[in-house]
């Protein structure tokens, strides 16, 4: 999972500080489709789905002389995105049939905001892009004659479940690297229903049907939020101090220039 990793600065005020950062996709455009389920008798429908998620973390801390200072509010992530779907239909009643050509349906999710301790290695961080409630999308299926097709797609409760863990913060003399490790759980669903109208007849409903979208859950994704020099705050490239760490807290603090195994 590649993302971008910001260089170092100061702060508004002119104080020195390393902002280990990334920036990266979760679920880059990736497509999949569901089962294709009946209709109740009406016809079926299957669901191509495209999640676009992304995510930016930023851990900041000061440097004060030779050693590395949390910032006690530093830790911040950020996690947004949208779901686009194709629906796939085929309505068969006595009343109409044929394939629906629909456009698209795009949902956004709010972006979800979290700030949390210093690196939090160790430590859990929790998100939820809740699926948006209380707002069906409707579209007309197909072009028969004097017969009204619609499709009714409503989200079922569910989310993206979003999870944050530092993994190693390691110093080694001038060189300190910060890792992370993050896992999404995907629960998607929506309900769909099909109203067909006819002249005289009334409007008939079928459904609503479930159907699942089986994206498939991130675990333990790898996050590498960069290697520093302390004294100049630039990024080094050939420093990886956390190699071979596990994720838990280091035993002496990697600030003060000790290092922890």
């Amino acid at each position: 999972m590649g993302g971008s990793v910001s260089l170092a600065g100061c702060k508004d005020d002119g104080r020195p500080v390393i902002d280990f950062e990334i920036e990266a996709p979760l679920y880059d455009d990736d497509e999949v489709m569901s089962e294709t389920v009946d209709l109740d008798g009406a016809g079926t429908i299957a669901l191509r789905a495209q999640a676009a998620l992304d995510y930016r973390v930023v851990a900041t801390a000061e440097v004060i002389e030779d050693a590395l200072v949390p910032d006690p509010e530093g830790g911040r992530i950020r996690v947004s995105g949208t779901l686009t779907l194709d629906p796939d239909v085929e309505v068969d009643t006595a009343d109409a049939f044929g394939i629906g050509l629909i456009d698209s349906i795009e949902h956004e999710f709010d972006t979800q905001e979290a700030r949390f301790e210093p690196f939090a290695v160790g430590e859990t961080l929790e998100l939820q892009l809740a699926m948006p409630q209380d707002d069906p999308k409707r579209r007309p299926v197909g072009d028969i004659p004097l017969v009204a097709i619609e499709l009714v797609l409503d989200p079922a409760p569910g989310s993206f479940a979003v999870t944050y863990e530092g993994a190693c913060l390691h110093r080694e003399g001038d060189a300190v690297q910060y890792t992370a490790r993050i896992s999404i759980e995907p629960d998607v669903r929506y309900d769909a229903s099909i109203e067909i109208g006819v002249p005289f007849a009334g409007t008939s409903t079928f459904g609503p049907v479930q159907v699942a979208i089986p994206l498939e859950p991130l675990q333990d994704q790898f996050l590498d939020l960069g290697t520093y020099s302390v004294m100049s705050r630039k990024q080094i490239d050939d420093a990886k101090p956390c190699e071979g760490m596990d994720a838990t807290a280091p035993e002496d603090d990697p600030t003060d220039g000790t290092t922890s195994g």
